[in-house]
């Protein structure tokens, strides 16, 4: 794909103006999601199978945040569970710390007591009369993240129930010696790990008798859900700036759903799969700023409320480059001319007062998008893909905008002479 850029005299706006240009680029892309929280209660999360994407922590300023529930657990973790103990004791920890918190989002175990004074419900309190929840005061490492991640889809039982999974200190050193079949003590737990014990065995036995193991993902083709939906894709949003939600992804195109389903939008991050908020769970898309340099890849499936989930559609990994006005890979001919901006994209505007002007740039891009300035004085630019009038970009604004994406093209396929793969 080759991009080429004429400029066109329009009127008293008399300069183009370009500073860079942004790219996804194919490497390979992945998605996820939350099911509605009753009204009922606070949260009033309805499933014991998928954890909640949020939890609601009183603060002790008197304020209610709403806490992405992964965060949530890493960041009790690092501060009830220190990072330096053995794997299997750290996820012992983390479960016991999940679960603790779930417990109190489902619908019918909220606490009447657990309301501001201003009305707003909360699930836990950031004390040690919950769990500490002190973000400002601990680093969680990527041990603990991998803790988490790891056991992100457990949940145990009792004789076939899901249960509140308490845990302390405990006096004891020496391995399952505190035992009572209801919580973990740490320091016990800590011994067993060290003696070679796995996750499972040190809950077996600490919650004994009858636990029970469960995974959210245990059937890798879903669970109850047999509807279709499309792999995430993300494009490039003209009109935006760099330093907005500049790409959307997209992934389903149905107008409607079976009624109690919404998105489950994952991202993968550092080898595992990481849950992506999602303010409105029924809509099937999301803008977003990938970050430069980073590969990017998300899935996305359908879930109910009461635990079913459908299949994983796990779009291509891509990664987002910023190729700026000086690249080797572009080609302009005489006329432009270069003044430097602090505001610009890179620090430097290219600019030209002439129409015969041109940029050529090539590239087996995907989404691509053009970086430019718009302002009072600016003219207009004619866009050829592979030598095909794309468009004629305006670059007139009332107010100078810096770091704008002027133009965006987005294929499904990195040859944009497939007929049926633009977008």
């Amino acid at each position: 794909m080759s991009v080429t850029l004429p400029t066109r005299n329009w009127l008293n706006r008399v300069v183009v103006a370009l500073a860079a240009v942004a790219m996804l680029m194919p490497v390979a892309a992945t998605v996820g999601v939350r099911p509605a929280a009753a009204a009922s209660s606070c949260t009033g999360w309805q499933s014991t199978i998928v954890p909640p994407d949020t939890i609601r922590v009183g603060r002790t300023d008197g304020t209610v945040a709403t806490v992405a529930f992964r965060r949530y657990v890493g960041v009790v973790v690092a501060k009830e569970w220190p990072s330096w103990i053995p794997v299997a004791a750290l996820q012992a920890g983390t479960t016991a710390v999940k679960q603790y918190g779930w417990w109190y989002t489902l619908a019918g175990h909220h606490r009447a007591s657990y309301v501001t004074a201003d009305g707003k419900c909360f699930d836990v309190l950031e004390t040690t009369t919950d769990q500490l929840y002190k973000p400002e005061q601990v680093s969680v490492t990527s041990k603990i993240w991998r803790a988490v991640d790891a056991t992100m889809g457990l949940s145990v039982r009792k004789d076939g129930k899901f249960f509140m999974t308490g845990y302390r200190a405990g006096t004891s050193e020496v391995c399952a010696s505190d035992v009572d079949g209801t919580k973990l003590f740490a320091n016990s737990v800590m011994a067993c790990a060290e003696k070679g014990w796995s996750r499972a065995r040190i809950q077996a036995t600490y919650y004994a008798p009858n636990l029970t193991f469960h995974w959210a993902d245990t059937a890798p083709g879903g669970s109850g859900l047999a509807v279709a939906i499309g792999a995430p894709r993300v494009s490039l949003r003209a009109g935006t700036t760099l330093s907005q939600a500049h790409a959307r992804l997209t992934w389903d195109q149905a107008d409607a759903r079976p009624d109690g389903t919404t998105y489950q939008l994952q991202r993968l991050a550092s080898g595992s799969w990481t849950n992506v908020g999602l303010t409105q769970p029924k809509k099937s898309s999301l803008t977003l700023s990938p970050k430069v340099g980073q590969a990017h890849r998300y899935r996305v499936r359908l879930r109910k409320t009461n635990g079913q989930v459908g299949a994983w559609y796990t779009g291509e990994r891509f990664d987002a480059r910023l190729v700026q006005d000086k690249h080797e890979s572009m080609g302009w001919t005489s006329g432009w001319q270069r003044v430097k901006s602090p505001a610009a994209s890179g620090g430097i505007v290219t600019y030209a007062k002439r129409a015969d002007t041109q940029m050529a740039f090539s590239s087996n891009a995907r989404t691509v998008a053009v970086i430019g300035t718009r302002g009072p004085s600016r003219g207009k630019a004619r866009v050829f893909i592979n030598g095909r009038l794309e468009a004629v970009v305006d670059l007139y604004a009332a107010k100078t905008e810096w770091r704008v994406l002027i133009f965006s093209r987005a294929w499904a396929h990195s040859d944009p002479d497939d007929p049926c793969g633009g977008r």
